[in-house]
């Protein structure tokens, strides 16, 4: 890739995903100095436009790459993003675009009415999918990477097609139906993904998505935001089935675990032999990673990678009590010498653990 060392980026990976790294990986993303914003493409009028009018993403995507320094072993990645309700949409039901993110227009009111769930390649939401992220390898030209989108598999995705509230209510009153749907994207989701990530391998010989994570091996992360709303029984009987299903189609695997609540859910997921990893996010307005040490020294105990979004007074802390094996940080500065120092004081970092 034109913005980083490739050669190293794969070397720190294969190390992280052995957990045999000797020092965290680091990435982080920061504007270049001098950077010329001011270059950037002229947005569409139209608000949904700038979702789906190709040409336009792939000027506004190079803007991005030449006013960007990539740090550590951060690396340029693109997808196809249409916002996190992509696969509700290849599903069935329709996106709303904001300016920063997209939402879903619900597919039926309730369980009963939603109409089994089939992998149809016609479809539009499918086939704009498809289209961008060919467009984005041609575009490449191995320049920067190009990853898989951003899926919400399992319930997340029964929470596109008919809302949150409803699919509480579903869950103590149409407990079958629920299952019946589930068992469908789960075999829905397997031929989307498989048929993305075979069309991105036949390009880069590599893997990423959304996360950022570069990996020699198939990987894709694994998530259900809805978990933060069940208790561990209802996960036990709604998620962790097709969650489990969904790690043996995969040669790597973290799960994203987002917020406080999400958190009664840990043990479950540590019990998950094919998983590799956590990336634990304590969400905006929550105390930041260094004071969610005693979660992530249980992660590490049950041998999994840990990703995490470090603030500059986090990192001396994670790195006083955490091994570096598995272990990736990720952070955002205000300038590319702020990204490099503390690039610097974590790979040479020499203090002592706890």
């Amino acid at each position: 890739m034109k913005y980083c060392n490739e050669e190293r980026i794969r070397r720190r990976y294969e190390e992280f995903w052995a957990r045999e790294n000797e020092t965290p990986l680091l990435q982080v993303i920061a504007p270049k100095d001098g950077a010329r914003w001011d270059k950037a493409p002229r947005a569409p009028e139209r608000l949904a436009d700038r979702w789906l009018d190709t040409e336009y993403v792939l000027k506004q995507n190079r803007c991005i790459l030449e006013n960007t320094a990539y740090v550590g072993e951060a690396f340029p990645m693109f997808f196809a993003n249409f916002g996190p309700d992509i696969l509700g949409a290849i599903f069935g039901c329709e996106i709303e675009f904001g300016q920063d993110t997209s939402w879903a227009l619900h597919a039926a009111d309730c369980i009963g009415e939603l109409p089994p769930v089939r992998f149809d390649e016609n479809n539009r939401w499918y086939r704009r999918m498809m289209e961008r992220t060919e467009a984005l390898l041609e575009d490449s030209r191995g320049e920067y990477a190009v990853g898989n989108n951003d899926f919400h598999t399992g319930l997340d995705a029964l929470v596109s097609m008919i809302g949150p509230e409803q699919l509480c209510v579903d869950l103590l009153g149409e407990a079958d139906a629920v299952k019946a749907r589930l068992r469908e994207c789960a075999q829905a989701y397997r031929q989307v993904y498989l048929r993305e990530n075979a069309l991105i391998r036949s390009k880069q010989g590599f893997s990423t998505n959304w996360m950022g994570h570069y990996g020699v091996q198939n990987w894709y992360v694994t998530s259900c935001d809805f978990s933060a709303l069940i208790s561990p029984e209802m996960f036990d009987e709604f998620a962790l089935p097709y969650l489990a299903e969904e790690l043996e189609m995969l040669e790597g695997s973290i799960y994203h675990l987002d917020g406080k609540d999400a958190l009664r859910h840990l043990p479950r997921l540590l019990s998950l032999k094919k998983l590799d990893g956590i990336q634990w996010v304590y969400g905006a307005g929550a105390p930041s990673a260094r004071h969610w040490i005693d979660v992530l020294k249980q992660i590490q105990a049950a041998g999994k990678c840990i990703e995490i979004a470090v603030e500059k007074d986090d990192v001396k802390p994670i790195l006083e009590s955490l091994k570096p094996q598995g272990l990736l940080l990720k952070a955002f500065t205000a300038t590319e010498s702020e990204a490099e120092e503390l690039y610097r004081f974590v790979t040479g970092y020499k203090g002592g653990r706890e």
